[in-house]
């Protein structure tokens, strides 16, 4: 590894602060530079310490985390930003504008049954956070970024390997995770509203996955919507599978209905993007699918790839450059399963022509 990660704490309450404080002094590649009691001190913290990292509390007086990572993109750009967020509804709505305001990710202060349980959720939670914030910083691979089955790797440079016939899906499928809320905020407005249904697994706990349908829904030409159990799918929607719960696709009579559960996770993810494209694979006859992954560490969504493409599925996956971190893309193309590799600011356009919804 290179230097450590220098990292400043921002929480308003000193307790808090001493618990992140000891938790990431069990992190060899990371030094702590400093705290701070609000955004205002944190600022002027950054300009004398230089951390790469910092870490924001959503609510905090004088400046709060909004407003403070906001100045931080202005002012200080190569600075990464990690929210630290309550889980209340209010919290979940500033959290998700600051992912689109330009924060690395976010951490959810714990409500665990004891003290030592919400100790290793946390530490847990910013061991992700930052071993991925190294392996970036490193260009180096870390234990975040899951080797991938041996396969050729792809060599796409952006063209299409299989010819499409456009208004040939019945079903668009995302898959998405670390930066997917800014990526979303960007591509979800370029979507027509005459697209099929448009099914989205954003790894992302409870409460937040319903203020980011809402926000999203705000700026978009389709209809987009936390999805709820048993509710018949329509053309025109995008539903984002719940915080906490896997989302899956069921025959109801003569339609197809979402079905959410609370099986084991898989790839430590719930929701599951393999879950959610096995089941389409299940469920929506061959060549009817148009895949995408996106941003985000690991590599869940990889075996559902698979399994779609078993089944004439078409893959499209965000280049490098426009990831904020090139996990679960990587694992599609090393596995030569992508048809398209292109920027996210080009997908939205590709997915309307693709389904003939120009």
């Amino acid at each position: 590894m290179s230097d450590s990660l220098r990292l400043l704490i921002t929480d308003d309450m000193v307790t808090y602060r001493i618990i992140l404080s000891n938790i990431l002094r069990e992190f060899k590649d990371v030094k702590i530079v400093g705290t701070a009691g609000n955004g205002k001190i944190a600022l002027e913290k950054i300009a004398e310490l230089k951390p790469d990292v910092v870490t924001l509390d959503v609510e905090m007086p004088v400046m709060d985390g909004l407003t403070a990572l906001r100045e931080i993109r202005r002012r200080f750009p190569d600075v990464t930003v990690i929210m630290v967020s309550g889980a209340s509804r209010c919290n979940a709505d500033i959290t998700i504008k600051a992912l689109e305001a330009g924060a690395f990710d976010f951490i959810v202060k714990p409500d665990a049954e004891s003290a030592e349980a919400a100790r290793n959720e946390l530490s847990k939670a910013l061991f992700k956070q930052l071993d991925n914030i190294l392996a970036r910083k490193d260009g180096a691979k870390s234990m975040v970024r899951t080797p991938v089955a041996e396969a050729p790797p792809a060599r796409l440079t952006g063209g299409v390997r299989t010819a499409v016939t456009p208004e040939k899906f019945k079903v668009i499928a995302i898959g998405i995770s670390t930066g997917g809320p800014k990526a979303l905020a960007a591509l979800i407005p370029d979507l027509s509203e005459h697209l099929p249904p448009v099914l989205i697994v954003q790894h992302m706990p409870p409460v937040f996955t319903k203020s980011l349908a809402d926000n999203l829904n705000r700026h978009a030409k389709l209809r987009v919507k936390e999805a709820e159990e048993g509710e018949l799918l329509q053309a025109g929607t995008a539903y984002i599978a719940p915080g906490g719960r896997h989302m899956v696709m069921r025959k109801a009579g003569p339609g197809v209905v979402i079905g959410l559960n609370d099986n084991p996770p898989e790839n430590s993810c719930r929701p599951s993007v393999d879950v959610l494209f096995r089941a389409i694979a299940n469920q929506v006859p061959p060549g009817k699918t148009l895949s995408l992954i996106l941003t985000g560490m690991g590599s869940d969504g990889l075996k559902g790839v698979q399994t779609l493409k078993r089944h004439g599925a078409y893959c499209i996956v965000q280049d490098e450059a426009t990831c904020v971190v090139y996990g679960m893309p990587r694992a599609i193309v090393e596995n030569g399963l992508a048809d398209e590799i292109l920027p996210l600011s080009d997908i939205g356009r590709r997915i309307n022509t693709l389904a003939g919804a120009l």
